[in-house]
């Protein structure tokens, strides 16, 4: 559900899945991509997860405040989707990285 420094996202059909607070550690950077993806209309759900799913989605990637977003393409020698960072992942990086340049 989360890595010792990190808060994971799926995307599944261009909806942003992440895991419900009170299972997980709550994350400053977490909260911006939540707060970015509404206002930039992508549906996010906030929700019990598996670790399972993690190979049923079609992107996936981490966030921290070093790290921003960090495309996760592979777990276990295991692709995530196609192998590659998604285009959802990619516009949000794009977006964070704007947000940032105006605080």
């Amino acid at each position: 559900l989360e890595g010792s420094m990190s808060n994971i996202f799926l995307v599944k059909e261009q909806v942003l899945l992440t895991p419900l607070l009170g299972n997980i550690l709550p994350g400053v950077t977490r909260e911006i991509v939540l707060e970015i993806a509404r206002e930039n209309g992508i549906e996010v759900r906030e929700t019990p997860l598996l670790a399972e799913e993690i190979f049923q989605v079609d992107e996936a990637f981490l966030t921290n405040s070093l790290l921003e977003i960090a495309p996760l393409v592979e777990v276990e020698g295991k692709s995530i989707g196609n192998g590659k960072p998604g285009n959802l992942t990619l516009e949000l990086l794009k977006l964070y990285r704007e947000k940032r340049m105006k605080a």
